[in-house]
């Protein structure tokens, strides 16, 4: 396929050429974290607005020989991290009953586009920011009606009254034998009858979450001088580079070639728990580059339809030592491209766990306004070795 890539680091014996990209997109894919993330979040910043919904299937877990106590049931959730790394201070949630069917395999991001409508149950649930369990009362009427199984309600939804904070909990799909208790679930007191001693004894029932998930309103200002690349709330960028000039009147054979991305760390949209750390990219690349020809958007952006079906390969990348510059071996798409310039797409750049916790870096694009920095724009290295070596 297209000319052989040469195995090897490239040195001094290699000539390298360098060049910029000439158009970038950004695009949203439709997944559900519900069934991958092993986190649920809540919180508000950086321009990303999470809540969590859960539901229980309380009528199926419910003993015929256990009876509630006059204690409420609770939802208990087990915390994993608070952004920022040091949280200070008191965090207010709403709780809501879920009155639209949802399951967790569907859960898209823009599901649940009513949820402002639903039940408020109670607006005064305050937590301070580094409790290890947060505990949600879930009123009498409706464990009621979840015990009967009314089919009329779906679980609750648990939206954040504070800003600048984002809270990570276990979901169900957390799964270690040292801690089973970090799932979620719903606690009831009562009693269970002891056929044994004919007699009623004090217990807790658990109940794990049948369904959970969390949803994310990305509410954060588009610019062309930017790139997101997001997971939790699946954000891709495409890049696309002139590969054919690059190598037009050479008859060589590519070593190595390499993607290079800056971050902007400062910008007020860049959300890592550990800076650089947390996000794994792979490159995927397309064979049509009619969208780099295709209409704008109002804020610069060109938005493919297609690119979902573009994807062909991955490979990891690696960030620097200041957890700034960002590096992917794209040797292979290059080499093909060199080969055969009409299949050159474009490159991806997505996260590995685009349905996984949530993170997202924002990077400098082709059209990023810091003149004094030029360098920070994508970049194209090429390394190239004589045929004939």
């Amino acid at each position: 396929m297209g000319i052989q890539a040469i195995v090897g680091l490239p040195d001094d014996r290699f000539a390298m050429v360098m060049g910029e990209a000439t158009h970038s997109a950004h695009w949203n894919p439709q997944f559900s974290n519900g069934l991958s993330s092993t986190s649920l979040f809540v919180g508000n910043a950086k321009g990303l607005y999470s809540f969590t919904v859960i539901r229980f299937n309380v009528s199926a877990a419910l003993p015929d020989s256990f009876r509630v106590d006059t204690l409420p049931p609770k939802i208990q959730f087990h915390r994993n991290r608070v952004w920022p790394d040091q949280p200070l201070g008191e965090l207010r949630f709403v709780m809501r009953e879920c009155t639209t069917f949802w399951e967790e395999a569907n859960l898209l991001p823009n599901s649940l586009p009513d949820y402002e409508s639903f039940p408020v149950l109670d607006s005064a649930l305050i937590f301070n920011a580094t409790d290890s369990l947060y505990f949600f009362e879930v009123p009498f009427d409706l464990w009621t009606r979840w015990a009967e199984g009314d089919t009329t309600t779906f679980g609750v939804l648990l939206e954040p009254r504070f800003e600048d904070y984002m809270v990570e909990w276990y979901s169900s799909e957390y799964v270690n034998v040292a801690y089973p208790e970090y799932p979620p679930a719903l606690l009831v007191s009562g009693q269970i009858w002891r056929s044994a001693d004919s007699l009623w004894v004090d217990s807790t029932l658990s109940i794990p979450a049948r369904h959970d998930a969390y949803l994310t309103k990305d509410r954060a200002e588009r610019q062309p001088e930017r790139m997101f690349v997001t997971q939790g709330y699946a954000e891709r960028t495409a890049l696309f580079f002139p590969v054919d000039s690059l190598s037009r009147g050479f008859r060589k054979q590519i070593a190595r070639a390499e993607l290079h991305l800056f971050a902007d760390r400062g910008h007020s949209a860049d959300f890592t728990f550990i800076a650089g750390q947390n996000i794994v990219f792979k490159d995927g690349f397309l064979n049509d580059s009619s969208w780099t020809s295709a209409a704008q958007d109002s804020a610069g952006f060109w938005n493919p339809e297609d690119f979902d079906a573009g994807y062909v390969s991955e490979t990891a990348g690696a960030w620097d030592s200041t957890n700034t510059r960002f590096t992917l071996n794209v040797t292979g798409p290059i080499s093909n491209w060199v080969g055969n310039p009409v299949t050159n797409g474009g490159l991806q750049v997505l996260s590995t766990s685009e349905n996984s916790f949530l993170s997202r870096v924002v990077f400098h694009s082709h059209l990023t306004e810091d003149t004094l920095n030029p360098d920070l724009r994508p970049r194209l290295y090429i390394w190239y070795t004589e045929s004939e070596y």
